[in-house]
């Protein structure tokens, strides 16, 4: 997800890393032990349009999901309500914690979490809001 273009792309590699924003619209963690998901940078927040964390507090650079937990393996709702937002740590406290379970990601566009081409079709499609596109300017019959 955090990959760059490099010094000598190929082809391919340039091609992979056009649809990098696509891939990172469209995906998101379910939180296990949160010991693999970046308080920060990780698309966490169950949300479908802003699943990332808003508060920006030094102590939370490089810090991992887990770090908001306590020796039960439950969230620290003090620290949560310390450190985040309000509308981060209401988020934050409604989210499950499966302990014993590794942290997973998935498609947020599709109800199943499965990738697939139609939902990647429709962030596009919602990415062209603004265009001159509309359901019935008769592009996609001729099309």
């Amino acid at each position: 997800m955090n990959a760059n273009i490099g010094s000598n792309p190929s082809y391919i590699w340039r091609s992979v890393l056009t649809s990098q924003s696509l891939i990172q619209q469209g995906i998101g963690c379910r939180v296990g032990n949160g010991e693999s998901i970046h308080v920060l940078t990780d698309p966490w927040l169950p949300l479908y349009q802003d699943p990332y964390v808003r508060s920006g507090s030094q102590s939370l650079q490089g810090q991992k999901v887990s770090a908001l937990m306590d020796h039960h393996q439950q969230w620290d709702v003090d620290l949560i309500n310390d450190i985040f937002d309000q509308r981060d740590a209401d988020i934050i406290l409604n989210i499950p914690v499966h302990n014993g379970v590794e942290d997973s990601w998935y498609w947020r566009q599709d109800q199943l979490g499965n990738y697939t081409v139609k939902s990647v079709y429709h962030i596009l499609q919602e990415n062209k809001h603004g265009q001159n596109l509309t359901p019935n300017s008769g592009f996609w019959r001729k099309l």
